[in-house]
């Protein structure tokens, strides 16, 4: 069997020399093969880290874009907020006082108090310190031409026959400025408070007293006199030529009548004067009482709402207590209405002690307590306690006649 297989072997020694030729043919293939998926690898892995380079850069210039976005941010609203353009001062020194100068206004004060703020903070850089002197001298000349025009609105308000009420909502429409000039030239402010409150108070002055003494021109006269006084002593009251008094007038004296109406239409306008005097109409001193004290209740309620806007908004420190705040606001309310009415008030007490020292008219003194009381409250539902110590005064001299 040995001898037939090597016998087979040789036979077919041609096939196994041409397979074993093309077994070798292929081991070379292979081995080619091999190591061209050896050297893909390789390049593959080359490829690899190349793209995990690529994803760490990628990476670190997204972060760079995002820190540079917010850097730009920032600095873009820092050069803004101390950057004074030149419209802005063009704006400030020669613009119109109007809304847009006071929408420029509102830019440089945001830009002074910012600067102020890196000052305090001791982190002026180099830019905002070449901006500090320019800015410090916009804000001179801003001040400056404010105190200007509200010189003159004030100014205005001492022409003739001038509607006070229209040139206050006139002034509210700038109350910004005098903000601006307390927050940044308190003396100004001052001068501009004091200037407004005394030139008001000349003007309330005179008009009340002209408003009063032409209505007591057209006072009636009073039929009761010292004599029709109950308890009064008959050995004063005249000589032996004097008149005893008839039963019907007493009860004429001592009657309420119709007086009474007057206090269920005290919220009635006032009286016009010269137009009453044109028509010759007469009034007791009880509708002039009446009439007077409404005109004055009307116009310190007008003007306290007023000052209480225009000024004392911007004089007020803010950040405290609530309760504190309230009553601060209060204290100031009471002192600006006492600066402005103060010389008006004493011409209503003036009026009424010279009334009371010829007056013998009980129930016309109970009839004006009366109407104390309800002005009284008339203010309370205002919501303005500014005139209570005004009407204390008023019941003080009142009430020992009753």
């Amino acid at each position: 069997t040995e001898l037939a297989s090597v016998e087979d072997y040789f036979n077919n020694s041609a096939e196994v020399a041409e397979l074993h030729n093309e077994i070798k043919s292929c081991d070379s293939v292979l081995e080619r093969m091999e190591h061209m998926l050896t050297r893909f690898q390789g390049d593959l892995g080359a490829i690899s880290s190349e793209i995990k380079h690529l994803q760490d850069k990628s990476m670190l210039m997204r972060i760079k874009l995002t820190n540079r976005k917010a850097v730009h941010v920032d600095l873009d609203q820092y050069v803004k907020t101390i950057f004074i353009s030149p419209d802005l001062v063009k704006t400030i020194h020669e613009a119109e006082i109007k809304d847009t100068f006071i929408s420029h206004l509102v830019d440089l004060d945001v830009k002074i108090q910012y600067l102020d703020k890196l000052k305090k903070e001791r982190k002026l850089d180099r830019a905002a310190r070449d901006m500090i002197p320019l800015c410090e001298r916009t804000k001179v000349k801003a001040v400056s031409r404010i105190r200007t025009f509200l010189l003159q609105k004030i100014y205005l308000l001492k022409k003739p026959q001038t509607n006070i009420q229209i040139k206050q909502n006139l002034l509210l429409r700038f109350k910004y400025l005098y903000q601006f000039v307390r927050q940044h030239a308190p003396g100004t402010a001052d001068e501009l408070r004091s200037l407004y409150i005394e030139t008001i108070r000349k003007i309330y002055t005179a008009h009340f007293k002209q408003y009063i003494n032409s209505l007591m021109r057209l006072q009636s006269p009073s039929v009761v006199s010292k004599t029709d006084l109950l308890g009064v002593d008959e050995s004063k009251t005249g000589g032996m030529f004097s008149v005893k008094k008839s039963r019907l007038h007493l009860e004429r004296v001592f009657m309420l009548g119709n007086r009474h109406a007057l206090l269920s239409n005290i919220d009635k306008p006032p009286i016009i004067s010269h137009s009453a005097a044109k028509r010759q109409h007469r009034f007791p001193y009880q509708e002039i009482f009446r009439t007077t004290h409404r005109m004055l209740m009307d116009t310190a309620t007008t003007e306290t709402a007023f000052v209480s806007d225009f000024f004392q908004e911007a004089d007020s420190k803010r950040g405290g207590d609530a309760a504190q705040e309230r009553k601060a606001a209060q204290k100031e309310e009471n002192l600006l209405f006492n600066a402005i009415f103060s010389k008006t008030l004493s011409l209503f007490i003036e009026n009424l002690e010279a009334y009371l020292l010829k007056s013998y008219d009980c129930l016309e003194i109970l009839i004006l307590l009366r109407i104390v009381v309800l002005h009284s409250q008339m203010m309370r539902t205002r919501q303005t306690g500014c005139m209570d110590s005004f009407f204390d005064r008023i019941n003080m001299l009142l009430w020992p006649r009753s």
